[in-house]
């Protein structure tokens, strides 16, 4: 988990909310959500072909949300 899911543990938290807000002027955000395609074995049946992704393999989308209270 720590090898794919880190967080600023040295940085405040209105730091990473000022460094957000100065690329994108995203207001009180400390984090952002993105998808990782993980590769599965070929899926028999009809519905196989929903299982290839936009660069030709097999996998499933998956997404992973965590959230972190700022007291």
């Amino acid at each position: 988990l720590n090898v794919f899911i880190t967080f600023p543990g040295h940085t405040r938290g209105n730091v990473i909310k000022e460094g957000f807000y100065a690329v994108a002027e995203f207001p009180k955000v400390i984090g952002a959500v993105d998808c990782s395609q993980i590769p599965i074995k070929t899926p028999s049946g009809p519905n196989e072909v929903d299982f290839v992704n936009r660069k030709s393999f097999h996998s499933i989308n998956v997404q992973v949300l965590m959230t972190l209270s700022l007291t």
